[in-house]
């Protein structure tokens, strides 16, 4: 479904497509959250905790804050903050390192799981893709409502 996260409304959207928030729903918001702003982002998952079937569940990834405001020291933040500003994409909205389940929590999730890149190169990266690279910065984080 297309969504223009700064004009559209989002749930006006979602119930012009049918969406029923007595069901259980799963939200994949899979590299979205980190080009919109955060007043956008806040909006979004509002109305996923107050919309949704118990049990709904949220799965994205982001970025820390400090790739988003250019305070990382790291020479692939700033490659990948660089990057994105290039390509008329500039990140948006990062989450403090360390934060993604107080910042979930404040906004009615429970259960949150923060997966970094080491929990998922062992997770996911086996036999032939063992030594593929990952990028460190990037982190997925899984939530749901009760």
């Amino acid at each position: 479904m297309p969504v223009d996260f700064e004009t559209d409304n989002f749930g006006e959207k979602l119930a012009a497509q049918g969406y029923d928030r007595s069901l259980k729903t799963l939200f994949l918001l899979e590299g979205l959250i980190m080009y919109i702003p955060p007043e956008a982002v806040d909006e979004t998952l509002s109305f996923i905790a107050k919309n949704s079937g118990k049990g709904s569940a949220i799965l994205f990834d982001y970025y820390p804050e400090s790739v988003v405001d250019g305070t990382c020291e790291l020479e692939a933040g700033k490659n990948i903050r660089n990057y994105t500003k290039q390509q008329g994409e500039p990140l948006q909205f990062g989450i403090r390192e360390g934060m993604v389940e107080a910042f979930l929590v404040e906004r009615g999730f429970s259960g949150v799981q923060n997966v970094t890149a080491e929990e998922y190169r062992k997770m996911y990266f086996h036999g032939i893709n063992k030594d593929r690279e990952v990028c460190d910065l990037l982190f997925f984080a899984h939530a749901v409502i009760e």
